[in-house]
């Protein structure tokens, strides 16, 4: 028998409408109980949903277990401000900042 030693399982679906509400908007991981912000802040609810699928490939990268991990994003409150915990990996893209 052989052993599986990888398995993704991708939905695809119609791209989600982007929020009309002003920011701070991240892009964010779940695990199960546990919640963290990952790229951002950014003023537009857009900016955060393009860039969801680049910063999974990159917490791949970092942690393998990433792949059971849940992507999105996330609307905080106005007197969040801190950055993503990996704003560093993402010096090129320009982000708009709140």
């Amino acid at each position: 028998m052989r052993e599986i030693s990888h398995y993704a399982h991708k939905v695809t679906c119609d791209p989600q409408e982007p929020d009309t509400k002003p920011g701070p908007y991240y892009v964010s991981v779940t695990d199960g109980p546990q919640f963290a912000v990952l790229l951002g802040p950014f003023e537009k609810h857009k900016d955060a949903l393009d860039r969801v699928e680049d910063v999974r490939a990159k917490a791949i990268e970092l942690d393998p277990f990433a792949h059971f991990y849940s992507f999105g994003t996330v609307r905080m409150k106005p007197s969040y401000l801190k950055p993503g915990k990996l704003n560093a990996y993402f010096p090129l893209y320009g982000q708009q900042q709140v």
